[in-house]
């Protein structure tokens, strides 16, 4: 559906990942995901569902040991991994340099005085 589909993007959530018996395989999944479907490393978003993680072991580190998986075997590029953690979802919102959204943001921050965020500075 992600190919057929270029504004459906999915998220990942509560995922197991930290749990050390569920690594390799998540690593596996992953590296196989995305040799079959190469388009998921630009529609997939970084996702928690922080209420349910609290409850698995280690979840301090949750965001690090998914970056590990990601990394794993080299199946995630350091561009690829910015755009998990953060780039895709601005994509899927409409937010890239020079976008409509981004310059009713821009013309908001400069009306209200307000200091753009780093993310805002650092659209593509």
């Amino acid at each position: 559906m992600l190919e057929q589909y270029e504004n459906l993007y999915t998220d990942i959530s509560c995922q197991r990942i930290v749990v050390k018996k569920y690594a390799s395989k998540f690593q596996a999944d992953y590296k196989r995901l995305c040799a079959e479907f190469p388009i998921v490393k630009q529609r997939l978003i970084y996702g928690t569902d922080w209420h349910c993680l609290i409850r698995v072991p280690d979840f301090i580190n949750y965001k690090r040991k998914f970056i590990e998986v990601l990394q794993y075997e080299d199946n995630f590029s350091d561009e690829e991994i910015e755009d998990f953690l953060g780039g895709n979802a601005l994509r899927f919102l409409g937010f890239s340099k020079g976008s409509p959204a981004a310059l009713r943001l821009e013309r908001f921050y400069a009306e209200h005085q307000i200091e753009a965020p780093e993310w805002f500075t650092l659209l593509k």
